[in-house]
Formats: C-alpha cells, sequence, structure tokens
C-alpha cells in the first residue's frame, strides 16, 4: 500500500513538472499578425508603434509585424489576397472595394471618427468660412480623393461647385504653391497642417486651413479593417487586437512626447516636433462627441450610413452595400 502511494505521489510530481515546464511555453506562443498601414510612416501612425514598444500587443498575446503601407486602395487589395491580416485604411475605400470589388471585410474600430479633408489657405487670405471660397483659385491633386469629394463639400454649404475654380497641381507642389501665393487655398489632409507651418516659418507665413468636418460635410475616414475570415475563424484575436488599438490610441493622446519618442525609433527621419503636431491633429479627428460617449474607436449606423450615401454621390459606387457588411463594433472595449 505504501508503495503505491509513493508511485502515486511519484507520478503526480512528474505531471506537475511536466505541466510547469510545458506552461511558460505554451503562454510564450503569441499570434503572428501583420498589421498593414495605409502610407509611409508618419507621426499621425504613432499609437501603432506605442502598441508595439510599450508591449500592448504583447500584452494581448500579439506579435505583430507593423508595415508601411502604399495607399489604402493597394493595402485593401493586399488584405483580400492573405498579404495582410489587419488593415490601417480609409472607411470610404473600404466601401467601395466591398461593393465594386466584392471585398468581403469590415472595419472593426474607427481612428478617424471626423473625416480629415481640408481646404488650406494662409491667414493673410481673405477667406473664413466656406463662401469666401466663392470666385477662388484651388489647387488639387488630379484624380485625388480630395478633389472629387470637394463639390460636396461645396454643395452642403450650399455653394455652386462651379462657383470655384479648381485647378491641377501635382501633389508633391502643393504647399510650394500656396506658400507662395500662386492660388488662394489648396486641398490637403489636416495632418498638412504641420510640415505647412514648418515650411512657412522662415517666410513669417501663417498657414490656415478649414476642416470639411467642422463645417457640414462629415462621415467617416480611416480605420482598423480585417476580412470577414478572420472574424468568423479568429474572434478573439480581432477582439485583442481592438483593444491594443484603442489602449495605445489613448495612452499616445495622454503621453505624446514618450508616445513620439517611440514612434521615432521606427522612423528617424520624423522629427519630434512635426510627429508631436501630427498626433495633436489625429486626437482631434479621433476624440468627438460620438467617441466620448461610446468610446475611441465607435462608429455608428447612422455615420457609416451616412459615409455609403457619401462615396455613392461621389465616388462612383456601383453595387449595393449594407453598413452591416462593412462595419462591426462588436469587439471593441466597450462593446
Amino acid at each position: 500500500m505504501r508503495t503505491a502511494m509513493r508511485r502515486l505521489i511519484g507520478i503526480a510530481a512528474a505531471v506537475t513538472c511536466m505541466a510547469a515546464a510545458i506552461g511558460p511555453a505554451a503562454a510564450a506562443e503569441k499570434d503572428k499578425v501583420t498589421f498593414v498601414l495605409d502610407w509611409i510612416i508618419y507621426g499621425r501612425h504613432t499609437p501603432y508603434f506605442v502598441a508595439l514598444e510599450k508591449g500592448i500587443f504583447a500584452k494581448n498575446n500579439i506579435e505583430a509585424k507593423v508595415e508601411r503601407g502604399y495607399g489604402s486602395a493597394v493595402g485593401l487589395r493586399r488584405l483580400g489576397a492573405g498579404q495582410a491580416d489587419f488593415l490601417f485604411a480609409d472607411f470610404g475605400g473600404l466601401i467601395l472595394a466591398r461593393a465594386n470589388e466584392n471585398l468581403r471585410a469590415k472595419m472593426v474600430a474607427l481612428v478617424y471618427a471626423k473625416n480629415n479633408q481640408a481646404v488650406f489657405y494662409l491667414d493673410s487670405a481673405p477667406i473664413n468660412t466656406p463662401k469666401d471660397l466663392v470666385g477662388k483659385r484651388i489647387a488639387a491633386a488630379p484624380g485625388s480623393t480630395l478633389a472629387a469629394l470637394f463639390p460636396g463639400f461645396l454643395r452642403a454649404n450650399g455653394l455652386d461647385p462651379a462657383s470655384v475654380k479648381l485647378i491641377n497641381v501635382d501633389v508633391q507642389a502643393l504647399n510650394a504653391v500656396l506658400l507662395a501665393k500662386q492660388f488662394d487655398g489648396m486641398l490637403e489632409l489636416n495632418f498638412n497642417q504641420a510640415l505647412l507651418e514648418q515650411q512657412g516659418e522662415k517666410d513669417k507665413l501663417k498657414p490656415k486651413y478649414m476642416l470639411w468636418a467642422d463645417n457640414k460635410y462629415s462621415f467617416y475616414a480611416n480605420g482598423i479593417i480585417t476580412t470577414d475570415e478572420m472574424i468568423a475563424n479568429k474572434p478573439d484575436l480581432v477582439k485583442r487586437f481592438v483593444a491594443s488599438i484603442v489602449e495605445a490610441m489613448q495612452y499616445s493622446f495622454d503621453h505624446p512626447d514618450e508616445a513620439c519618442a517611440m514612434l521615432r525609433k521606427n522612423a528617424p527621419s520624423v522629427e519630434q516636433n512635426i510627429c508631436l503636431k501630427e498626433l495633436a491633429l489625429v486626437k482631434d479627428v479621433a476624440v468627438t462627441d460620438e467617441t466620448k460617449k461610446d468610446g475611441l474607436g465607435f462608429a455608428s449606423r447612422a455615420g457609416v450610413e451616412r459615409t455609403i450615401a457619401v462615396m455613392r454621390e461621389y465616388m462612383n459606387l456601383k453595387g449595393t452595400v449594407a453598413p452591416d457588411e462593412v462595419y462591426t463594433m462588436g469587439f471593441l472595449p466597450k462593446h
């Protein structure tokens, strides 16, 4: 009897030792994901590198590889081809890809809760409201989304698009032609303010911008996107990834200096002061009355419907698409 008892105790001890040995190894196994950005790394991408450098991804058992992008359209094609697990891209682009190309993917967290398109001008220009754009010459990159959507901004403010002269200018020259006062204004994203201020400082030129979203033309912009397959097969991973992004966004907004230092470890060419300005501009479009109430990352059905309507009117949305086909808020920490 004693011999049998000793054997049982020995077996139990061995099993305990094996569990102790296997446990840490199993815990160390993290989900490997490829996360693709919308463009080259700028200060606006700070939260994603905070998630990496601060260990937020790791805490949520994720090993993330963050890659630069080449535009939302290219990123969406990569996602559809299985070359990315998660994507940071334009929600309007997703709507178009879902309706026109049957891309089976959804936005699982909204980052830019306000669209960030803007009209830029110098403070010396007689422009303060949308009505002041009548008769003005505005530069825009040919074929750009901003140029395509600009008539909607004008109509939303009761203006005839024909009353404003939109002139094609190479995207690389937009800042230069504005600062040279060759045009009354130009179309760019709000993040451009950081670089434009720096470029105009030596000539004591002060750029300003009019955000479309603050002037009767609001819809959703960039967010975190993944495939329907990922959502169906790995919902826990999606939930952990979204939780990581939301936590990193909040940490970045609360600790901008530290956050930008983390970003610059991965993109040293981004100057600290430019990063700080861009991060503040991200906060401006990420923190809204809606997200204050329902949490960072939240998108309402009404906002999604509004975005679909804008895409249908101005961006050649051919097929039909329902809100539930392009977004879900079930993975957010508060939902």
